[in-house]
Formats: C-alpha cells, sequence, structure tokens
C-alpha cells in the first residue's frame, strides 16, 4: 500500500463518520423542503469520496474488483455537474448504505 493509499483510507474513514453524522440526524431532516443543508452536504461527501477513490492506486483498486470503481466516479459527476438532476434519495441511499460499506469493505484488511 502507498503513502497515498493511506491517506486516501484516512479521508475516506473521515468521511464515514461525517455519513453517520448526516444519517444520525434522519430522512426527515435531510429532505427538509426548507432547509437544504444536510442534502448539500451528503452531495459535497459523495463528491469528496469520489475524489478520495481516485487518489487511491490501480493496485490497490485491483484488489477489490467487486466495487464498482465507475459507478462511483459516475455519480460523482452527475451530482458536480448535473446537480439538477439529483435523486436525493439516492443520494441519502449512498450516505446511508453505500458510502458506509464501501469503506468497510476497503479498510477491513
Amino acid at each position: 500500500m502507498t503513502p497515498h493509499d493511506e491517506q486516501a483510507l484516512r479521508d475516506l474513514r473521515r468521511f464515514r463518520a461525517t455519513a453517520e453524522r448526516i444519517s444520525a440526524r434522519g430522512f426527515d431532516a435531510f429532505s427538509d423542503a426548507d432547509d437544504d443543508i444536510l442534502r448539500l452536504a451528503a452531495r459535497s461527501l459523495v463528491i469528496n469520496m469520489s475524489a478520495a477513490v481516485d487518489r487511491l492506486s490501480p493496485e490497490f483498486r485491483a484488489r477489490f474488483p467487486q466495487v464498482p470503481w465507475s459507478s462511483v466516479r459516475a455519480t460523482r459527476n452527475i451530482v458536480a455537474h448535473a446537480y439538477d438532476q439529483v435523486n436525493d434519495r439516492v443520494i441519502w441511499a449512498a450516505v446511508t448504505v453505500d458510502i458506509p460499506k464501501l469503506v468497510d469493505l476497503l479498510t477491513s484488511e
């Protein structure tokens, strides 16, 4: 594992903790039409997760062929460039399920 991999994994652990704080507030708070702060934070988290994953070495990523690496980047691209087309239920699923699951998998060794 390279030093860049180690740093990216530290970042991913930190992002997982952020995902937990967002999800702890619940879906009602996340989807509050009068307060978009949690939705915006979650979208930012998706972008940051993808950036950290992109920093993982090809050798590290090759150890996890079950991870849909291109889907991680595709989701990030939608959030970053087509923000008006983002389905917030997908972002909620990413924060509550996908991000924790991915980080747990990548840091389990």
